[in-house]
């Protein structure tokens, strides 16, 4: 599907059959939040998900894990990509940047975030425009800026404060569970993957 010519789609397709889905940026955005919940257990994950995207649940659970997992990455195979490497870190969270993005957006398209009823999609195709000219993008550079050892010491103090004064919280022990949800987020895997067995 492309944006170009197909237009924004407002139902998925569960078994060869097509279902309504939730489009609104919101929903994707409080998907994303779900999944990096360490409060919620794995195991309820993927029925708040099935919840929040579709109107009627469909009776294949799987199979509308994995459209809305398609939908969620926008009919793409990533969202991202660190070019094979495996070592991609998000350098955003729409829990602690939601300042950056919101002013972010009415910045450089004029957007309110606040009032937008913006198909999610959408959202996410002006999400990945945002240019430098943002705050929240020169954020995430600095968040994934390497430090160049052969750098001058000022400029690796510079990147080393910068990085410090806007990095995301992190918990160790959240560490494995939050590469699942990232490679499921990303493209590997399936919702299902976050139900352990009983």
């Amino acid at each position: 599907m492309n944006l170009l010519w197909n237009g924004l789609p407002n139902f998925v397709d569960v078994g060869g059959v097509p279902y309504e889905i939730n489009t609104d940026f919101r929903v994707s955005v409080a998907f994303e939040l779900l999944m990096q919940d360490s409060k919620i257990a794995p195991e309820d994950k993927a029925d708040k998900a099935i919840s929040l995207y579709y109107p009627r649940a469909p009776h294949d659970i799987q199979a509308a894990g994995d459209a809305l997992i398609n939908f969620y990455r926008c009919n793409r195979e990533s969202l991202q990509d660190d070019g094979g490497k495996g070592n991609y870190k998000q350098p955003y969270s729409f829990q602690y940047d939601d300042q950056y993005i919101y002013s972010a957006f009415w910045q450089q398209y004029g957007i309110d975030l606040e009032r937008a009823n913006m198909h999610w999609w959408k959202f996410r195709s002006l999400f990945n425009g945002l240019t430098s000219d943002t705050l929240f993008v020169k954020i995430m550079g600095w968040r994934s800026a390497e430090i160049d050892s052969k750098a001058p010491a000022s400029e690796r103090n510079r990147l080393l404060k910068l990085k410090q004064l806007y990095a995301l919280p992190k918990s160790t022990a959240q560490d494995k569970e939050a590469e699942k949800i990232k490679q499921i987020l990303m493209g590997n895997g399936n919702l299902q993957d976050l139900i352990k067995p009983k």
